[in-house]
């Protein structure tokens, strides 16, 4: 059997979303179903195909993820078209349906009908709907099925924005899909909305497959003199912040403590800290995957960041778990999905803005950080209080429904 993921950004992997795909991709691999990926990409230096252990990408070029000054810089009159539009979508926030998607679902769609007959399904990865639309488009040209793996919401996903339309081409998805794989929290979402009460029995809840042993035992030891607290991922506005965990870490009072930012957005922001921390404040920019692994390994505590949103969890969170490093888990809403996972894990601490003043809070983690520090989880324990969010627990999933048919139509 063969199976095709239409992923945006995957190549292997530079998102997180790119991570759990892959995690599943090998795993799926392991059980001999053959996985690639089509990839949707802004990177117009990327080869329109590339093999990687054992993987074949596919890669489509669409001007509309690049950045502006790539593309003045390499596409001059793509830049002179595109400006218009990204003004105005700056402005009215309009990049929201089928019609901003048009483009990208013809040039996917183009590139399916060269290789798609090969596989017996395409599964369509919605961090992005674009995904899912450019499946729906081309299997019903093909009569070939299509499942959907939906790790973040559509329809009620702040970040796209949420409108009628939105929900319109989510529940088109639900209807044409063959099955939807989904977290917990949003299959849960879709159970209390009566518009999806007769596609329910496609919904199969599955959790992020990320944990996985990073429990190395070559990891430097801290030396006592400085405590380094590591954050990995990106800030996106409102929807992820970092104001209230450094508004409690400027007030620990103790000259150890370090703290270290990998990944991008809100950088002025966290610059504004400096007075308060000093050299002891630094900021890295983005790491390659690899790169932010090694730097878990080294931290003393990891720091989780949750979302301004209830229907969505950092899939960095079981990244951080699989160290069994201990986690301080900074949250802005009191209902924070990433709170009972947290309180799973022997070595996390929740902390919750708006329960408590500042000045304690910062005095709580102090402490959390000074009675865990050199403190690690070992993977049996984590595995047996996660085991569901391992790769191989998720791709069993997967393959049961692959290999079954997906209940045969």
């Amino acid at each position: 059997m063969k199976v095709l993921f239409i992923t945006l950004e995957t190549y292997p992997v530079k998102t997180a979303t790119g991570n759990c795909v892959m995690a599943l991709i090998r795993e799926l691999n392991r059980r001999q179903i053959r996985a690639d990926v089509l990839n949707i990409t802004g990177d117009s230096a990327l080869p329109e195909e590339l093999h990687s252990d054992g993987v074949t990408f596919y890669n489509v070029f669409d001007s509309r993820f690049s950045s502006f000054d790539q593309l003045l810089k390499e596409h001059k009159l793509l830049a002179l078209k595109a400006a218009p539009q990204r003004l105005l979508h700056r402005f009215t926030k309009s990049d929201s349906g089928k019609a901003e998607a048009g483009q990208t679902v013809r040039l996917a769609v183009n590139r399916l009908k060269k290789i798609g007959l090969q596989y017996d399904y395409l599964i369509a990865v919605c961090s992005h709907y674009i995904n899912g639309m450019i499946c729906d488009a081309y299997c019903k040209e093909t009569a070939k099925p299509f499942l959907v793996y939906q790790l973040d919401p559509i329809s009620t996903n702040q970040f796209f924005g949420l409108s009628d339309q939105m929900s319109e081409i989510e529940l088109a998805l639900y209807s044409d899909a063959r099955a939807i794989i989904t977290t917990p929290i949003l299959a849960a979402e879709k159970q209390a909305d009566p518009a999806y009460a007769a596609l329910l029995p496609k919904v199969h809840p599955a959790e992020f497959p990320n944990v996985k042993d990073l429990t190395c035992a070559d990891a430097p030891a801290s030396d006592g003199k400085q405590i380094e607290c590591f954050y990995s991922g990106r800030f996106y506005g409102t929807m992820r912040d970092c104001t209230f965990p450094l508004e409690v870490l400027s007030r620990v009072q103790s000259e150890q403590l370090q703290v270290v930012f990998a990944g991008d957005g809100q950088e002025d922001r966290i610059e504004s800290y400096r007075g308060a921390f000093g050299e002891r404040l630094r900021h890295l920019g983005m790491l390659p995957l690899d790169e932010s692994f090694r730097k878990m390994q080294e931290a003393d505590v990891l720091i989780n960041i949750g979302n301004n949103v209830s229907n969505q969890v950092p899939s960095k969170l079981f990244d951080y778990i699989s160290t069994g490093k201990p986690i301080l888990n900074f949250c802005k809403i009191p209902d924070c999905p990433t709170i009972p996972y947290v309180n799973r894990y022997r070595l996390g601490l929740n902390v919750i803005e708006g329960a408590d003043t500042l000045e304690n809070q910062a005095h709580a983690v102090w402490q959390f950080i000074d009675s865990t520090r050199g403190a690690r989880m070992r993977y049996e324990e984590i595995q047996t209080s996660f085991q569901e969010n391992t790769a191989e627990y998720v791709g069993r999933l997967f393959a049961e429904l692959l290999t079954d048919g997906v209940g045969r139509g």
